[in-house]
């Protein structure tokens, strides 16, 4: 018997604006989610959302702040043995430094 592995869509930045909007749209294309932020309540509002779209779908929530470096490794980790088809990068950190003066 062939086994059925599920793929997730991975969206960082996921309880508001760009995130948010982008997690309903693939769970509109029938994607499952993995939904990243740092406030849990938006993530549960955002979960019950999908659902409501399409209950078959599983929503995975991960709580935490990625701009610590700590964090986002523990997030990596937590998706090693899931299969990530696309992942949004919508949160984080960057260097906003100059690159001309």
């Amino acid at each position: 018997m062939e086994e059925i592995c599920m793929k997730y869509t991975v969206i960082t930045g996921a309880s508001s604006g760009i995130g948010y909007e982008a997690a309903l749209a693939f769970a509109a294309r029938g994607k499952h989610l993995v939904i990243a932020a740092r406030r849990e309540e938006e993530l549960q509002k955002l979960k019950k959302e999908v659902q409501q779209i399409n209950e078959s779908l599983e929503v995975i929530i991960y709580t935490g702040d990625l701009s610590s470096a700590e964090e986002a490794h523990r997030f990596y980790e937590s998706l090693k043995n899931l299969e990530v088809e696309t992942f949004i990068n919508n949160a984080g950190f960057g260097n906003y430094d100059p690159i001309a003066q």
